[in-house]
């Protein structure tokens, strides 16, 4: 783990205000973060379950694998959305969002010249 929890906080906190996501901010932010050695073990249990998809080779899989945070937050308190919940993913070895999701879409997060983040409809 080279970040720790609270730089990644602060790291949620930007890129949630840069790309203009409202959420609870009542609420305490708790990154939870995903090991290698976590995601491996998981890898190779969907494998063994035959739930990997065809075209997707372990090997290949394994490669891609890279330690990273998860930070969820709820949708600003007065949108009064039951179960929809916003998932922010950052880089463990770089500190830089790379993709947020809730139930009705995933977006890659990039950054542009003035360090600003923005989101890309996948």
């Amino acid at each position: 783990m080279i970040y720790k929890k609270q730089e990644i906080v602060d790291i949620a906190i930007k890129t949630m205000k840069d790309i203009g996501w409202g959420y609870n901010s009542n609420l305490e932010i708790e990154p939870i973060f995903k090991s290698i050695d976590e995601q491996l073990e998981n890898l190779k249990k969907i494998d063994e379950a035959g739930f990997l998809p065809k075209e997707i080779k372990y090997e290949q899989a394994v490669k891609n694998i890279k330690p990273y945070w998860i930070v969820g937050f709820d949708f600003e308190e007065e949108s009064k959305i039951e179960n929809n919940h916003i998932f922010l993913e950052i880089s463990d070895l770089n500190g830089e969002p790379f993709f947020i999701k809730h139930k009705q879409s995933g977006m890659k997060i990039q950054k542009n010249n003035e360090g600003k983040y923005f989101t890309i409809l996948e």
